[in-house]
């Protein structure tokens, strides 16, 4: 190997041994030439350097390689024994290529249900007891995690079990029905209007690409071939629905066909809070800190009245369980943090589970604020325009209101009104009235004037003061 030196050199080169031959152990005296110790240490060094070199080289391209790369897991998913007969069963198992069981985790789902018991590092199948008295389609799936260098991957299929029969013909039948089996699947199930929806087959018993397909669209032909498994349907108004029938044809002259119903629904939401605004105000009232709000489901599913559905809510992304359930289609909650967005998910769903609809609202806290606007002789208070800066005549009488913006509901008691003129605590205009402040100014020149007011409710210890000023220019 290129770099590596026998140590007896070294040592030689280190006693410095002044005898020219030496003696093998067992053999005849035979002379061995003397290596010159300078030169076979220079080569030795040399070579050392260079084997440190390529080590070097190929550790940095193995490591390079680990960063960068993640490799798909590559397995199988055998089902043993098949056909499956009612009562019989089945083990599911995950055959690894380029893996090891032993260092990968799996995760077992039964028809969409994670299954903790059977999931684990290592525990790479599944044993599937079937009922003995009629025929199941149950679904599994399997996550697989090798760990470190690899991607996350799941992958499903279905095990399907022969009801049972009485007569071997019976049975034979249904072997041959069992083998052209497929399913229809749509992503996503339930539709909203304008949405485009992924439908393809999954087949049972048989190779998709060698077979026969065609498919319908309200009974009129869209699409025909071999191996044609998938097509695209875009969805249209809210209530359509919408029949898709597949027949397979295979090889050997066995036929099949399944249908799937498609239905286009919607599910929107209307949220709202207590927080307050002037009565005048016509926009939306924001939420803030210690304020309420209520978001309203408005499942639009066809044939189902909203209070029969089951609503999930979830409150930034962990289930709120005291607050799901039949008929629940309200959600109410307080912001607790300024700035902080927060999303709330609601999912309604019927009975059966079979329609589900889902929808994300987001909604985040807001600073109360204060607005000023002025109160003009004879024509009242102008709201046409909130006041950051306003000039003035001299000598004249200037009256103001403060109007409260996504306060929390408050007693006007538990609120205080500081209003300040330049450095000076002034009172509002008259006790009844706290949010109205008057002003007289001197005549010749005045000086601008800055005007504060501090909002305070009592009921918040902390944070619970708002202030707001303007600027008063005499010309």
């Amino acid at each position: 190997m290129i770099g590596l030196t026998r140590l007896p050199i070294f040592r030689h080169c280190e006693e410095r041994s002044p005898a020219p031959f030496v003696k093998r152990a067992g053999r005849s005296d035979t002379a061995i030439p003397h290596i010159n110790p300078y030169i076979n240490s220079k080569m030795a060094v040399k070579n050392y350097n260079l084997f440190l070199k390529i080590i070097t080289v190929l550790a940095v391209i193995f490591l390079f390689h680990q960063v960068n790369a993640q490799t798909i897991p590559s397995f199988n998913i055998n089902i043993e024994p098949l056909p499956i007969f009612a009562g019989d069963t089945a083990v599911v198992t995950v055959v690894p290529n380029n893996f090891s069981v032993s260092s990968t985790t799996f995760q077992w789902y039964i028809n969409d249900t994670f299954n903790k018991s059977v999931s684990g590092l290592g525990k790479d199948s599944i044993v599937i007891k079937t009922a003995s008295d009629k025929q199941e389609i149950i679904t599994i799936k399997v996550v697989v995690d090798p760990g470190p260098g690899f991607e996350k991957i799941q992958r499903q299929s279905l095990v399907v079990s022969i009801p049972p029969f009485r007569s071997t013909e019976q049975i034979s039948q249904e072997v041959a029905k069992f083998k052209a089996d497929f399913k229809i699947l749509a992503f996503p199930p339930d539709p909203s209007p304008g949405q485009t929806i992924h439908l393809n087959i999954q087949a049972v018993g048989f190779n998709v690409d060698t077979a026969k397909i065609q498919w319908f669209l309200n009974d009129k032909s869209m699409l025909s071939g071999i191996g044609e498994k998938s097509f695209d349907l875009e969805t249209g108004k809210l209530g359509e629905s919408y029949r898709v029938r597949v027949n397979i044809t295979l090889p050997e002259g066995t036929t099949n066909s399944q249908s799937l119903t498609i239905r286009v629904n919607d599910l929107s939401y209307y949220w709202w809070t207590d927080a307050i605004t002037p009565q005048w105000y016509k926009g939306k009232a924001l939420p803030s800190i210690h304020s309420k709000v209520t978001i309203l489901a408005l499942p639009e599913i066809t044939g189902i009245p909203a209070n029969n559905l089951i609503y999930k809510w979830l409150f930034n992304d962990g289930p709120v369980v005291n607050k799901s359930g039949f008929g629940k289609s309200t959600y109410v909650f307080s912001p607790q943090f300024q700035g902080i967005t927060e999303n709330i998910t609601v999912r309604a769903e019927n009975m059966s589970g079979a329609i589900k609809k889902e929808k994300t609202v987001s909604i985040s806290a807001v600073t109360p604020k204060v607005q000023f606007y002025q109160i003009k002789p004879l024509e009242g208070i102008d709201f046409s325009k909130n006041i950051d800066f306003l000039e003035a005549a001299p000598a004249s009488i200037l009256d103001f209101i403060a109007e409260l913006f996504f306060f929390p509901p408050t007693a006007e008691s538990d609120l205080s009104y500081q209003w300040q003129l330049g450095s000076r605590n002034v009172p509002s205009k008259e006790p009844a009235s706290p949010n109205i402040l008057s002003v007289r100014s001197e005549s010749g020149s005045v000086p601008e004037q800055f005007i504060q007011l501090n909002v305070e409710n009592k009921k918040i210890r902390n944070g619970g003061t708002v202030s707001s000023s303007f600027r008063l220019r005499y010309r």
